[in-house]
């Protein structure tokens, strides 16, 4: 199963623990995204996990 590792966006860390799969990312973004920019979220989302692109979904989910 495809895993990205978050990226800290301001100081390049990768926080222990954060190595997601796409439903890890699903269910925090249930949690956290406001249902009027869910669909553009997701399609950013999708895209950065696609690309293995964790500094960008570091900043979608640590600089929330």
């Amino acid at each position: 199963m495809k895993k990205v590792q978050l990226v800290n966006p301001w100081s390049g860390a990768c926080p222990p623990d954060m190595n997601l799969t796409w439903d890890d990312i699903k269910i925090w973004e249930s949690e956290h995204v406001h249902p009027n920019t869910r669909s553009a979220w997701i399609s950013e989302a999708m895209k950065a996990f696609q690309d293995g692109d964790g500094k960008t979904l570091g900043s979608m989910i640590i600089g929330s």
